[in-house]
């Protein structure tokens, strides 16, 4: 049971990041390389994010493993990114269409 309390806490942060920026698990899986059902896994707590998943979101968003993994809140990771709150926009460049 503390497992699958853990597992929705991990979860919670980055699916709630993704919505309020209006990225679909699928989205995020093309600029990852990956499956939108891998995703889908990792950003709900079932399967755990990789090294290479955590080192791409930050040079893509700015966020820090921290945040994905449910460690920290976003506004300690804006702070902690060299871009200070400006994050990667996708529209600039920073993803791919």
């Amino acid at each position: 049971m503390h497992k699958q309390m853990i597992q929705h806490r991990v979860s919670s942060p980055m699916k709630t990041w993704l919505r309020d920026q209006d990225i679909s698990y699928r989205r995020l899986a093309e600029m990852l390389g990956q499956s939108a059902s891998s995703i889908c896994l990792k950003v709900n707590g079932r399967v755990d994010w990789q090294a290479d998943d955590l080192l791409r979101i930050y040079d893509l968003f700015g966020l820090s493993s921290d945040f994905v993994l449910g460690i920290s809140s976003i506004l300690e990771t804006r702070a902690m990114h060299p871009a200070g709150s400006a994050f990667h926009s996708l529209d600039a460049g920073g993803g791919t269409s």
